[in-house]
């Protein structure tokens, strides 16, 4: 009778999707950077608003141009 075949081998294994390789203690994982401080905001001086020009009446007489 004919030789049984050879058993196939069995395939590789894959490799895992897109697996990032395992961190050293020679080169640990950048900490992610601290987000910045809020800049202190000045105490900005507090501009008082240009007194309004005072209204004229409609029937003023005066000699503004």
């Amino acid at each position: 009778p004919p030789a049984p075949a050879p058993p196939v081998p069995a395939p590789p294994a894959p490799a895992p999707p897109s697996a990032p390789p395992a961190q050293t203690p020679e080169t640990p994982a950048p900490a992610p950077p601290s987000p910045a401080p809020p800049a202190p905001v000045p105490e900005a001086p507090v501009v008082a608003p240009p007194a309004p020009a005072p209204a004229h009446p409609a029937d003023h007489s005066c000699t503004c141009s």
